[in-house]
C-alpha cells in the first residue's frame, strides 16, 4: 500500500491529450485562442482569424495579436497596437476599439480579467471596466511607466512594470524595486496567490509578495514570460519552456518558448511556435 501511494504522488497532474499542428490553423505562433463550442477565435503576428482546426477559417483583422482574454463568451483582444477589441463569439459581433471613446489614453499594454472587472494596463497608468463603466488612473508615480501586468489580491491591485512592482495602497501606488528585495524590477507576468502576488520576472525568476515582503521562489528558469492557473497549480512559462508546479517540484510540459498560456473548457493549452498543445488533469 505504501508503495502504490508513492507511485500515485510521482504521477504528473496533467497529461498531455493532442496536439494542433500550424497547418490545421490559419498560421504559426499563435499569441491566444477563444473557444465556444466548435468556433475557434485564434490570434497572433498575422492577424486575428474564426474558424476550425483543420477547417476553413475567415479573417477577422489583419492586425498583430498581442493577447487574448476569455470572460465567458465573450473574447477581448489585445492588439500590438494597443487597441482593444471585443468579440461576442456565440452572436458573431465584433466591436472595435472599445477603449477609444471610453478612455482618455485609449491604448494598452497588458489585460487581466477578475471576477469582478476587466484591467488594462496602459503608459502610465490603468483603465479599469466594471459592468459598463471605464474608470481611468494615471498617478504621478507611474508617469512614463507601462503597466504590463496587472492582478488583484482581494481588494488591493497590484501593477507591474519595466521599473518595478507597484502596489496600490488607499489608491496610491508604493513601488517594490532592488531595495525591496526584489532580484529584477522588469515584471512580466502577474497571478494571485492567496493574499499573496506571484511576479514573474524577465531575468530573476519567481517571487511572492506579501504585505511588501518579497521572496524568492525556485523554478527551472529565470526568465519567465507567463503565468497561469490549471486545476489550482501553478504554470510558469519562460523563454526556455514551459513547467507545472507539483507540490514543490516543477513538471515539464513542453521545451520550447510557449507563446501564450490559457484553458479551453477544462483543457489547459500552450501554444509553441508550431502549434498548440493541449493537456488535461490526469
Amino acid at each position: 500500500m505504501v508503495q502504490l501511494v508513492a507511485l500515485l504522488l510521482l504521477q504528473p497532474s496533467v497529461a498531455e491529450t493532442r496536439r494542433i499542428s500550424a497547418t490545421e490553423l490559419p498560421f504559426e505562433r499563435v499569441h491566444g485562442v477563444a473557444r465556444s463550442r466548435s468556433r475557434w477565435l485564434v490570434g497572433g503576428l498575422r492577424g486575428l482569424y474564426l474558424g476550425a482546426p483543420g477547417g476553413d477559417w475567415r479573417e477577422v483583422s489583419n492586425q498583430a495579436v498581442k493577447t487574448i482574454v476569455s470572460t465567458g463568451n465573450t473574447a477581448w483582444v489585445l492588439y500590438g497596437n494597443g487597441a482593444v477589441d471585443k468579440v461576442e463569439l456565440d452572436g458573431d459581433r465584433l466591436y472595435y476599439d472599445v477603449l477609444k471613446d471610453a478612455a482618455k489614453r485609449p491604448w494598452a499594454a497588458s489585460i487581466a480579467a477578475d471576477r469582478a472587472s476587466l484591467l488594462f494596463g496602459g503608459d502610465g497608468g490603468w483603465i479599469e471596466k466594471s459592468g459598463s463603466a471605464f474608470v481611468e488612473k494615471y498617478p504621478v508615480e507611474l508617469l512614463a511607466k507601462q503597466v504590463t501586468a496587472a492582478a488583484r489580491v482581494g481588494k488591493e491591485l497590484w501593477l507591474g512594470t519595466q521599473d518595478g512592482l507597484f502596489h496600490i495602497v488607499g489608491g496610491k501606488p508604493a513601488r517594490l524595486g532592488f531595495g525591496a528585495g526584489m532580484p529584477d524590477v522588469w515584471v512580466t507576468a502577474l497571478m494571485p496567490s492567496g493574499n499573496s502576488i506571484l511576479a514573474g520576472l524577465a531575468t530573476g525568476g519567481l517571487v511572492r509578495v506579501e504585505r511588501d515582503k518579497v521572496e524568492l521562489i525556485p523554478t527551472p528558469s529565470t526568465r519567465v514570460r507567463l503565468l497561469a492557473r490549471f486545476g489550482g497549480r501553478l504554470v510558469l512559462g519562460a523563454l526556455d519552456g514551459a513547467w507545472i508546479l507539483e507540490g514543490k517540484s516543477w513538471t515539464p510540459l513542453c521545451d520550447v518558448e510557449p507563446t501564450f498560456i490559457g484553458e479551453l473548457g477544462n483543457e489547459l493549452v500552450i501554444g509553441t511556435p508550431n502549434g498548440l498543445r493541449l493537456f488535461k488533469s490526469s
